[in-house]
């Protein structure tokens, strides 16, 4: 079964990121609403998407929404060069 569909997300409230992350090539630390930088975690987004679902196990697949973060989303966050999202899911 195929079935596209259109998501709108506002994670609220909004907030400044603190903490500290590392991996390949980055390690950042602080705290950015405190350091003057505004209260940009949690991004408004819009996707557009097509799951696939495979009927026997009830397993569906996202995509769609798999296309659109690695195509779109670079194009909105500035420095973004790869963006992988999965999503799957199984019905009961």
């Amino acid at each position: 079964m195929f079935t596209p569909h259109f998501q709108i997300a506002m994670p609220l409230p909004k907030r400044g990121f603190a903490g500290h992350i590392t991996g390949p090539g980055f390690d950042l630390a602080g705290d950015q609403s405190a350091n003057g930088h505004g209260k940009h975690f949690g991004d408004p987004s819009v996707t557009a998407g097509f799951e696939v679902t495979y009927q026997p196990w009830q397993l569906t697949v996202d995509l769609g929404s798999a296309v659109w973060q690695a195509v779109v989303e670079p194009q909105f966050h500035e420095g973004l060069k790869h963006n992988l999202m999965l999503s799957a899911y199984r019905m009961f």
